[in-house]
C-alpha cells in the first residue's frame, strides 16, 4: 500500500498512531475516527451521531472526538479506536500492543462501526472506563 504519507516499505498501521494530532483530554475517552478512503464514505454519520450521543447525554468532559487519516485496517472497517486516558496521557504501551493486535483495556479498535451503533459503543466503552478507574481509586 504506497500513499503519499507512507513509504512503500512501511505498512500504515505501524505508523498511524504516533502521527496523529493528539488530543488535549486531561481524563476521559477518545474517539478516534477513522477518515480513510474506505471508512472516510462514513466517517460523517458516525462522528454526527457521536457527537448527538455526547452532547444528549452531557458527556463533553468525558468523551471526545478526533480523527485519525488511516489505520491501515481498511477491511474491517469503518473504524474507531477507542482510548482511555489518564492525568492528560494515553497509555503509550496499550496504543502498542493494540496496533500489534494484543488486547489492552486502554486501547480498542471498534470495526465495521455504523453511525446507529455510537449511543450503545459510547455508553458500553463509558461504563468500563468509570468501572476502571473505581477499581484505581
Amino acid at each position: 500500500m504506497t500513499s503519499r504519507h507512507f513509504p512503500h516499505w512501511t505498512h500504515p498501521s505501524i505508523h498511524a498512531i504516533p502521527y496523529v494530532k493528539m488530543s488535549k483530554v486531561k481524563d476521559g475517552l477518545v474517539l478516534r475516527i477513522c477518515r480513510g478512503h474506505q471508512c472516510g464514505k462514513h466517517a460523517d454519520a458516525i462522528e454526527a451521531k457521536a457527537r448527538e450521543t455526547i452532547a444528549a447525554e452531557g458527556l463533553e468532559d468525558e468523551v471526545h472526538i478526533d480523527e485519525e487519516a488511516c489505520f491501515g485496517k481498511c477491511f474491517l472497517g469503518p473504524n474507531i479506536l477507542v482510548e482511555r486516558w489518564r492525568n492528560g496521557a494515553r497509555n503509550e504501551k496499550a496504543v502498542f500492543a493494540m496496533m500489534m493486535n494484543q488486547k489492552h483495556a486502554d486501547a480498542r479498535f471498534e470495526h465495521q462501526v455504523r453511525a446507529e451503533d455510537m449511543p450503545k459503543l459510547i455508553r458500553w466503552h463509558l461504563r468500563a472506563y468509570r468501572a476502571a478507574q473505581e477499581e484505581e481509586s
